[in-house]
């Protein structure tokens, strides 16, 4: 009786998720409760339901990159997009050759020394405040999305068309922009499940690609991302269950080689599809600035930001218009 039970719970949850699909083509926006059940589903098939979603919600943005680009990754051949996304394929993330502009750097690590943050975990009443190296009050200091949105050098990174061409070889679809954060993790408290510094997977889209950004040096002591290769395939039963993960439980399954720590200097970007087992590592010693955007086949799942085109700087409007299927959220 009780398999009977799961059974017809699935097939509820997977008919709340197809009407939430069917009702997405119209209104661009996903239920609460639909996104936790595609969730349930992604933890009961062992993935299986997410990569058939994902291909369905695809199925109308099937590309490949076929021009040659230029961004804040060089100049890129469409081979080149594709040799490095197979590269994502393979282990789970690259790291590019080519660093952020300095200047870019810069510009961005001044937004974040001056500009109020929410904190994890929060202070009492939610208070935001800025960020001082010397009075440590968090695990982590987060921006808001729409203080990221309207500052320019953010807006040019987030239309960047190298990026753009690499997600596309990656998802062999046209990308859709839907996030773009920015975080200090400061070497204060301990390990924080709030902060990301558990083992976890995200799935707040079907399918999807993240680049970070290092706008600060980051060594095995100051916050590296730490990346379970090839778990973005496939992995046992238990870690598909959706929570963290303990260092040593990850230890006791998958070998130390696989456990890999992204170090770089500043300016270091990198591709990593998250829907492996990764962490942000807690820092011994200093604090890390990184700043992050995802590409997705859709925006289906959890809620997003949008910006009115008029507030964005002529160099991204231009590319909201050249290419409005990626920028859903700024077209308008």
């Amino acid at each position: 009786m009780t398999s009977v039970l799961d059974l017809l719970k699935i097939v509820y949850i997977a008919v709340r998720v197809i009407i939430a699909v069917v009702g997405f083509a119209v209104t661009k926006r996903t239920p609460f409760y639909p996104y936790l059940g595609m969730r349930r589903l992604h933890v009961l098939s062992r993935g299986v339901s997410t990569r058939i979603l994902a291909s369905i919600l695809s199925a109308e943005r099937r590309s490949e990159p076929t021009e040659t680009t230029g961004g804040i990754l060089g100049t890129l051949e469409p081979v080149e997009a594709k040799r490095l996304a197979q590269r994502i394929r393979q282990d789970g993330f690259v790291v590019f050759e080519s660093p952020l502009d300095p200047q870019l750097c810069d510009e961005l690590e001044r937004f974040a020394r001056t500009t109020e943050a929410r904190l994890t975990p929060p202070l009492p009443g939610g208070e935001t405040i800025v960020y001082d190296p010397t009075d440590p009050r968090a695990t982590r200091y987060d921006f808001s999305e729409q203080q990221l949105l309207r500052f320019p050098p953010v807006q040019r990174i987030a239309v960047d068309p190298s990026v753009r061409a690499v997600a596309q070889a990656y998802l062999q679809a046209t990308p859709v922009n839907d996030m773009v954060a920015m975080w200090w993790t400061v070497a204060h408290g301990g390990v924080s499940s709030e902060a990301a510094q558990m083992f976890h997977y995200d799935l707040d889209r079907p399918r999807f690609l993240k680049f970070f950004i290092y706008l600060t040096d980051v060594t095995s002591d100051t916050g590296p991302h730490v990346f379970v290769r090839g778990t973005h395939h496939g992995r046992p039963d238990p870690f598909y269950e959706d929570r963290r993960f303990t260092d040593e439980e990850v230890a006791d399954v998958f070998p130390d080689e696989a456990v890999t720590e992204l170090a770089g200097p500043r300016g270091t970007i990198m591709a990593v599809d998250t829907s492996g087992l990764h962490k942000g590592k807690h820092p011994g010693t200093g604090d890390r600035l990184v700043f992050q955007m995802e590409f997705s086949v859709s925006l289906f799942g959890v809620d997003y930001e949008t910006l009115p085109r008029n507030e964005l700087v002529p160099e991204a409007a231009a590319e909201v218009d050249k290419s409005p299927k990626s920028f859903e959220r700024f077209a308008s």
